[in-house]
């Protein structure tokens, strides 16, 4: 798939793109570079829609602590208002569980300029026909126009340690 933008600025300029909903038209519009995104059917106003906002992520140890947020490389994002993303174009008629759906990836680099420790990826699913979706513990159904997200690191460098000594640290989540 080829990209459609590669970063939060390119894509201040870009209003929407237009996803096949229920009735009209469900729309996506990235908000600038604040970390949101926003949906909306096209026969309504944007605030009759849904914003979804990403804040931080932050690798933590088994206890919950924060980890690798000391050195040069950071295991963690504190805002992603300046986070730059990748998004690739459009899929239609994914299968995900017994449904339908179109489906949008948004991919992010975690770390420094000159070394990242993973990447974020948010598949965002929009439901072109009923169907049941889940994890491998639970399910749920879905209607047409239902939004769907995974949030997955498909490459994770962990704190496996970072620091010496009493700083050594080890990632856990």
């Amino acid at each position: 798939m080829a990209p459609v933008a590669t970063s939060a600025l390119a894509l201040a300029g870009v209003a929407l793109s237009a996803f096949p909903g229920a009735g009209a038209e469900m729309l996506l519009k990235v908000m600038g570079q604040s970390g949101k995104i926003m949906f909306y059917d096209s026969s309504e106003s944007e605030s009759s829609g849904i914003t979804v906002t990403m804040d931080a992520l932050k690798e933590v140890d088994s206890q919950g602590n924060e980890v690798g947020k000391s050195g040069s490389v950071k295991h963690s994002i504190n805002s992603f208002a300046s986070q730059s993303f990748t998004i690739e174009a459009k899929e239609s008629g994914v299968d995900i569980g017994t449904a339908t759906a179109d489906r949008v990836n948004f991919t992010s680099s975690v770390g420094s300029n000159t070394e990242t420790v993973g990447q974020l990826m948010v598949e965002t699913y929009l439901m072109t026909e009923n169907g049941t979706v889940g994890t491998d513990t639970e399910s749920w159904d879905v209607d047409v126009g239902d939004l769907k997200w995974n949030i997955a690191f498909p490459e994770w460098k962990f704190c496996a340690p970072c620091g010496a000594g009493n700083n050594a640290e080890t990632g856990a989540f």
